[in-house]
């Protein structure tokens, strides 16, 4: 039985992706709420998610090993933000409201969380949101996080222990500590 992401990589390769149309379409939403958690507002995730579809359907011939895919493809959108990042050079204010309108099941405790994490978040510099991003939202390991930002893993660790140090002087400024 062949891996799912290679059945897509296949049907992106070939042209013949309207089986697969499901499976784009929730790539999409999983790259659209990373990119959100990372550049802080629905166009520029948007931007970062239009631009990274398309770099996967012109290189999808240079992917060597299509169970890879899902990394691959990750791994782009967070150069597109990066370089949307670098281009902007400006303070990110997250688009709360759009966060909250999609997901309606959130209760009030769960909202007001997310909007206070999102806010924390938010102050912190492009390589260090990666981190966090890529390490809590999608549970990657160290040495996965390394490989799909290309970076050493020591750099991983070093940006992960200035986040959490950022986020703790935040939560002990702010008093939020104890208030989820």
């Amino acid at each position: 039985m062949q891996h799912p992401s290679a059945a897509l990589v296949d049907a992106i390769r070939s042209g013949n992706v309207e089986p697969w149309s499901e499976q784009m379409e929730a790539l999409r939403r999983q790259l659209y709420w990373t990119a959100l958690a990372i550049v802080g507002n629905s166009e520029d995730a948007n931007d970062a998610v239009s631009e990274t579809m398309f770099k996967v359907w012109r290189n999808i011939r240079s992917l060597r090993r299509s169970e890879l895919f899902y990394g691959w493809c990750r791994q782009i959108l967070i150069n597109e933000c990066r370089r949307l990042w670098r281009k902007e050079q400006r303070t990110v204010s997250l688009d709360l409201e759009i966060l909250a309108a999609d997901e309606e099941d959130r209760s009030q405790d769960q909202l007001l969380a997310l909007e206070t994490l999102q806010a924390m978040i938010a102050h912190l510099n492009v390589g260090e949101r990666a981190v966090v991003v890529l390490r809590y939202m999608h549970d990657l390991s160290l040495e996965d996080i390394a490989v799909s930002l290309d970076i050493p893993i020591g750099t991983v660790k070093s940006r992960l222990a200035r986040a959490h140090a950022h986020l703790r002087q935040q939560t002990t400024r702010e008093g939020v500590v104890g208030h989820a």
